[in-house]
C-alpha cells in the first residue's frame, strides 16, 4: 500500500486510511477536511508535502505523510 509520503507532485489521491497516527493528530486533520474517503491533490514534495483538500492547502510533516495510506485516483 502506497502512503502519501510516496506520492508525487501534481497527483491525485484518495485517502484510504490513518491507521497509525494518534487520535489527536487525525482530529487535526479532519479539521481541515482529510478524513478517509477523501480525494486530495499534491501540490509539492519538497520541502515538505503540501496538499490540496478542496480550496484548502496544506502542510505536512514527512512524519505524518508516511501514516497516510493513499491509492492514486483515477
Amino acid at each position: 500500500m502506497l502512503t502519501l509520503a510516496d506520492i508525487k507532485q501534481d497527483q491525485s489521491i484518495r485517502i484510504v486510511a490513518m491507521p497509525e497516527l494518534s487520535e489527536s493528530v487525525r482530529k487535526h486533520l479532519h479539521a481541515y477536511g482529510l478524513f478517509t474517503g477523501r480525494t486530495i491533490r499534491v501540490l509539492s514534495t519538497r520541502p515538505e508535502m503540501t496538499i490540496q483538500i478542496e480550496e484548502t492547502e496544506l502542510a505536512l510533516e514527512y512524519s505524518v505523510a508516511r501514516h497516510i495510506l493513499v491509492e492514486v485516483s483515477r
